[in-house]
């Protein structure tokens, strides 16, 4: 089994108004049961909006968490991370600290939410590698199908990271 990186002991987040403010804030109580699944999701993207109100209407046991990445304040280093990391792909913190992405993140939020037989299938050999990589192409070009859906960003602040660091020009 591949070791994953941890979340901070202090990092999962609560957005079921534990305390006093906005979504999102830290719990208030260290003894506080953890969510099985903390979504560390983009709320400038429609998609993952459109997600997120499906698990949460879904997640009558409270077993999920929300945390929007783009809301201001937001430390991606309390989750051992940057900001460009985690709007390239969705991650998730287990329960345990272990910091999940792309697909895997998905299949815990639905097995949490009572609806892992719809995604079991992903597991599969064969069928496992081609949603993973249907996900990686989805995630690299979210922003530009989100404009194709309708969505506009005129202030630049849902435009994703590049996918990798740009060569130095050549002399």
């Amino acid at each position: 089994m591949d070791e994953r990186p941890k979340a901070p002991a202090g990092a999962a987040r609560s957005s079921s108004g534990d305390t006093p403010g906005t979504p999102g804030t830290l719990a208030a109580a260290p003894t506080a049961p953890r969510p099985e699944l903390t979504l560390l999701h983009d709320g400038h993207c429609p998609f993952c909006q459109r997600e997120v109100a499906f698990l949460a209407r879904r997640d009558r046991a409270g077993r999920l968490a929300f945390v929007d990445i783009a809301a201001p304040g937001f430390d991606a280093a309390a989750y051992g991370t940057t900001l460009p990391e985690l709007q390239a792909v969705l991650h998730g913190v287990l329960a345990d600290g272990t910091l999940v992405r792309r697909v895997d993140v998905l299949r815990a939020a639905y097995r949490a939410v009572g609806l892992g037989w719809l995604v079991a299938p992903t597991t599969w050999p064969g069928l496992r590698w081609l949603v993973d990589r249907g996900y990686t192409l989805f995630a690299r070009h979210r922003v530009r199908l989100g404009r194709l859906f309708g969505r506009t960003c005129d202030d630049g602040a849902c435009e994703l990271p590049p996918a990798r660091p740009q060569d130095p020009p050549r002399p």
